[in-house]
């Protein structure tokens, strides 16, 4: 609630005890109202659950984040330093086949998402459907499926500029194959869960995106400084136009 991603009153101290109270009376409803309906081993599941859709996202944010054009380079220039990941430091980049786009975090989101769809789809190939063979059918799709994606990750590396990221506390090495294995591991993970934790798995993760999409994009303390950013250089061009106005005609 501090960085405005969700409603104020939750973020209110007690004065004496230092405490967000609101935000501990609703996770302690929430946390009662859970254990009532769920056994103890749905119980296990829905939380594992909500600890593998974190990492998902951690995983595939990461590799968005490292080739997003980060700021001071130029819009139409990519930057000629990569991160070596033997010596750590930064080298020339004499990629000519490089692609040269500003916009590279999105064709590569588009990627990485295709990715992880196929990953889901070998996940849900090792389980369903049963009336095709194990051994003979679904295991060859499978490897199949892994081959592509194996391919889609090294077409990520080898055409896409990986920035280096200043000031930057975690360091993922082998970027994406680390991040892309993460996702493999925790699509398999997510499917041996039982099919209600599936489901409120699920339902925690849209109601979570359409509480950032209606509130917290809006409201968080980085779209306010943007917003205030915006509204002083407007006023500052208003305020140049006018007297540049004012030296004209006098």
């Amino acid at each position: 609630s501090k960085a405005g991603l969700f409603l104020e009153v939750f973020g209110v101290v007690g004065e004496c005890s230092k405490v967000p109270i609101p935000a501990a009376i609703a996770a302690s409803t929430a946390c009662i109202v859970i254990t009532l309906v769920l056994n103890y081993r749905q119980l296990i599941h829905v939380v594992s659950g909500g600890i593998i859709l974190t990492f998902l996202v951690i995983n595939y944010t990461t590799v968005i984040i490292s080739y997003r054009k980060p700021p001071g380079v130029p819009p139409d220039e990519r930057s000629n330093l990569v991160d070596n990941e033997v010596t750590g430091k930064s080298e020339p980049d004499d990629k000519d086949d490089v692609i040269k786009i500003t916009d590279q975090d999105f064709i590569v989101s588009v990627i990485f998402g295709i990715f992880a769809k196929l990953c889901l789809l070998g996940c849900i190939l090792f389980y369903f459907p049963k009336s095709w063979n194990f051994w003979s059918v679904r295991i060859p799709l499978i490897c199949l499926i892994a081959i592509v994606c194996i391919a889609l990750l090294v077409v990520i590396r080898l055409k896409f500029t990986l920035y280096k990221v200043e000031n930057q506390t975690f360091q993922c090495p082998l970027i994406p194959f680390i991040p892309g294995l993460g996702i493999a591991a925790m699509m398999f993970s997510f499917s041996n869960l039982e099919p209600i934790a599936h489901v409120l798995s699920v339902i925690y993760a849209i109601v979570g995106t359409i509480i950032y999409f209606t509130y917290g994009y809006f409201n968080s303390v980085i779209t306010v400084n943007k917003r205030k950013n915006l509204i002083a250089r407007s006023n500052s061009i208003g305020e140049e136009q006018v007297a540049d106005d004012h030296d004209t005609t006098s």
